[in-house]
């Protein structure tokens, strides 16, 4: 974990209401993707066969992507290979992996690494209909 690219002054914060957000369903279904490669959906029996999401289908909407070189919960080949695969359909239109970056780097950055955030208000303000973004 790359500390020094985090904001460790509100990690107390983050902390004091662990694991929110989070359900057992919703870590079972991280497991399941750590063990298979690609991007599917949960299983409730493990026995079932993978079903993927089919990226066709998704929306036409701005998408972008940002990641961390050093993120152990959404490692550097899986989100080159997500990138790709939004690429094939012409679903990608922003994606940079920022270097020594970890996940809660993204979302709470020490103030002296946060590029992403400019790169973020740079893809949004280059969005020609803002309704079409969700954050």
């Amino acid at each position: 974990i790359y500390l020094e690219t985090l904001n460790t002054t509100r990690a107390t914060v983050f902390l004091a209401k662990y694991p929110h957000g989070g359900s057992t369903k919703n870590m079972k279904h991280i497991f399941q993707l750590m063990d298979n490669p690609g991007f599917f959906r949960y299983r409730e029996n493990p026995n079932d066969p993978l079903e993927y999401y089919d990226l066709s289908k998704i929306p036409a909407i701005p998408m972008a992507i940002f990641a961390g070189s050093g993120d152990i919960m959404a490692p550097a080949d899986s989100v080159i290979w997500l990138h790709e695969q939004l690429v094939k359909y012409e679903k990608a239109h922003f994606f940079k992996m920022y270097e020594l970056t970890g996940h809660l780097s993204l979302i709470n950055p020490n103030w002296n690494r946060v590029q992403h955030l400019y790169d973020l208000v740079d893809f949004v303000k280059s969005v020609e209909d803002l309704s079409l973004i969700h954050i």
